[in-house]
């Protein structure tokens, strides 16, 4: 029975909050409550979206878009406007069960044509459903229309308390740029009354401070652009217009594009296109007796998406690719996302050389890499003098990189191999064959690397070759190009040797700064900068290598706690603990593990456990500090992001950052058994306000405890095995 009730109540209440862009149950509460101030309306809309959700249940349609109110919410936005028209008779209640079906199949119709461009559904079935029914109905006696719908609209009947609540907010004296604004967003619930638009309006501030902010943005410039113009204010206290630059507002400012000052700055564009939108729309609709709804919202938001849709380059006005159905969310995990994956690239190059190697030339160099070649490096080995060479350097094998093997940055197929030049002595060059022997690796479409002057009759692979990450492709050399010996790499979108290079980065690598190692990702090395690959440990790989299906199981004090290991539809990993419902999703790429996202219980041991282990470097450089940022939510309370929410469109005061670093290895080669040590902090104004450390102990290829402190309490997670 219980899992009954949860079936049909989701998508209820989803259908209500869908109507301002939210999924947050506790506001679409609020919202089913404000429908029933005047009682006929708010039952109208209920019968029309159950005879909607039942046709879908009823023919096997999607769970996940019955669920989530898609389907539906169009369908309770018809059955309140409907009251508005016609008495409540048996015969109308016989109209809202046949309008909740049809509105279903328009909105399959206009979804199938919406989702294939890539933008909403919309209000466009609710305002064809309510034109179909008011046109359709003329032609039915039994069908009785209430004739004074204006009365209906500024003086709904309150009965009771309800009417004296009304009455008393109306008497506070209250500016009526204030009353309009309150009786605008009860009219989106077609409840055009102060009582309904405060409930909402405390609703909308629960839910969003950003939407709130946007709301009021909307609306304020719309109805100053009317007093400015001297435009007709009967559409905005007389009708449910003023509810299209609040709908816009949210819409545009906060939901399909990223919350920022350019989306507000969007918005104070927009909203006077909107006023001449509503009066050349209400011109042409008014000889028809059509009432334009939220019709003016639907046009402009569709043209809006589908022009920012065709631009060459999205990074001013970003539009939102994830949708989180919260503003906040949708800035907030925009700009995280940005922060830990913003330079990642597509595919991942890892250096071409094993060991420590240096820049000798890196890009525009000055020396060959200039113009159309760039974007090129050039990989030597020095010693601790900056020699390349050892004494005398007369002959090519003094030279520390000559001969030493050269590996494949990335798996790809092999395109061109040129192996036959001859080397050239120390001092030499030979111009006529640039390149020497070379190496053009397709990595993917129009992707390919290039590795020239290596030694002749050292390449082990052939054109057409399929080859690893990590495969030796050849030694090195001193042919072509090359008075000495070193490695020319180059990316390029072409698979010609001489080809133009394309700026890339390489995934992750080490870079050596006053005898320290740091850990560089996405990066490009820079001249004379030493570097080398990160070397993976089994310690590590096997410890963080949770496979799907696997359990986890660990001992906390006299419980057992139990993870399971999944996959979603998308193939993206998560450890998921069925006690406190709670999942957090992660990547182990082989020299990074790290935390992309988690959905639950914030007091949950698996939340900690996914803010102590936010990023690994999965090996065994001692005291190499790894730095990520993670959501400001996490670390603080509900009332100081609630605060932070209002300027976050604008700027950030919090900040939330994560290191790692490895603190103990019993042995650096060959480790069985290490101790990380990491920490949280949350940053207010640059000064630390919260931090949060956490212990992960390693041995015998696992993780054998995990230690954390909360609420003053040091707490123990201990591996069972």
């Amino acid at each position: 029975m219980n899992f009954k009730l949860k079936n049909i109540s989701t998508p209820i209440l989803n259908s209500y909050s869908q109507l301002f862009f939210s999924k947050n149950n506790w506001f679409a509460v609020l919202l089913a409550l404000s429908t029933f101030i005047k009682w006929e309306i708010g039952v109208a809309g209920f019968i029309c979206l159950i005879s909607a959700i039942g046709i879908a249940k009823l023919l096997g349609y999607s769970d996940h878009y019955i669920d989530d109110g898609t389907y539906t919410f169009n369908s309770l936005m018809s059955g309140m406007a409907l009251a508005i028209f016609f008495e409540f008779t048996p015969s109308f209640v016989f109209l809202l069960v046949l309008a909740g079906i049809i509105s279903f199949f328009i909105t399959l119709w206009i979804l199938n044509w919406t989702s294939r461009r890539g933008i909403p559904v919309l209000s466009w079935t609710f305002i064809l459903v309510t034109w179909l029914a008011i046109l359709g109905a003329s032609n039915f006696t039994s069908f009785e229309f209430i004739t004074n719908d204006s009365v209906q609209l500024t003086d709904s009947p309150l009965a009771g308390i309800v009417g004296d609540i009304d009455g008393w907010l109306n008497r506070l004296g209250m500016p009526d740029l204030v009353k309009v604004y309150l009786r605008s967003l009860g009219a989106i619930m077609f409840q055009y009354n102060t009582l309904a638009g405060l409930i909402i309006f405390i609703g909308l501030l629960i839910y969003s401070r950003m939407a709130t902010l946007l709301s009021l943005l909307g609306f304020f410039i719309g109805y100053l652009f009317y007093d400015y113009f001297e435009g007709d204010f009967t559409q905005l206290i007389f009708s449910y217009i003023g509810f299209n630059f609040i709908l816009t507002a949210i819409a545009l400012g906060g939901f399909f594009i990223v919350p920022n000052w350019k989306s507000f700055l969007l918005i104070a564009c927009i909203i006077p296109l909107m006023a001449i939108l509503i009066s050349a729309l209400s011109k042409f609709f008014s000889p028809f007796g059509l009432p334009l709804f939220s019709l003016p919202f639907c046009v402009m938001v569709t043209l809006l998406l589908i022009g920012l849709k065709l631009r060459v380059d999205p990074k001013n006005l970003l539009l939102v690719t994830n949708q989180q159905f919260s503003p906040e969310e949708n800035h907030y995990k925009t700009k995280l996302h940005s922060e830990r994956f913003g330079k990642q690239s597509f595919y991942q190059l890892a250096l071409p050389v094993m060991g420590d190697w240096e820049i000798s030339q890196g890009y525009n160099g000055g020396i060959t890499h200039i113009g159309e070649w760039q974007h090129a490096l050039d990989f030597v080995i020095t010693d601790s003098e900056g020699k390349t060479f050892r004494e005398p350097g007369y002959e090519l094998p003094d030279y520390y990189c000559y001969e030493l093997p050269i590996i494949a940055p990335a798996a790809g197929y092999i395109v061109k191999v040129v192996d036959d030049v001859e080397e050239n002595p120390v001092g030499g060059v030979n111009i006529t064959q640039n390149w020497g022997n070379t190496i053009v690796i397709k990595h993917g479409e129009g992707f390919f690397s290039k590795l020239s002057h290596l030694k002749t009759g050292t390449i082990t692979v052939q054109e057409g070759d399929y080859i690893h990450k990590g495969d030796v492709i050849g030694k090195q050399g001193n042919s072509g190009r090359s008075p000495e010996p070193h490695l020319h790499f180059q990316v390029q979108t072409t698979p010609f040797i001489g080809s133009k290079t394309l700026p890339y980065p390489f995934s992750y690598y080490l870079s050596e700064e006053n005898g320290k190692w740091n850990f560089k990702e996405f990066d490009t090395p820079k001249e004379n900068e030493t570097i080398k690959n990160v070397e993976p440990s089994t310690l590590f790989a096997k410890a963080f290598g949770f496979i799907p299906g696997q359990t986890l199981r660990w001992k906390k004090g006299d419980k057992v706690l139990e993870w399971d290991v999944h996959t979603d539809a998308y193939n993206l990993t998560y450890i998921y603990c069925k006690k406190s419902e709670s999942s957090a999703y992660f990547v182990n790429n082989e020299t990074v593990f790290y935390f992309t996202d988690f959905f639950g219980n914030h007091d949950s041991d698996l939340f900690h456990f996914y803010l102590g282990n936010q990023k690994i470097l999965l090996s065994t450089y001692i005291n190499i500090t790894i730095h990520d940022y993670i959501h400001i939510q996490h670390l603080t309370n509900k009332i100081i992001k609630a605060v932070h929410d209002l300027t976050a469109p604008f700027f950030h005061y919090l900040k939330a950052n994560y290191q790692s670093r490895l603190k103990e290895v019993d042995n650096e080669k060959s480790a069985e058994k290490a101790i990380i040590e990491s920490y949280c902090e949350l940053k207010l104004f640059g000064k630390t306000k919260n931090k949060f450390d956490f212990e992960t102990e390693l041995h015998n290829d696992k993780i054998t405890s995990f230690t954390f402190t909360k609420n003053g309490q040091k707490i123990v997670l201990e591996c069972i095995d």
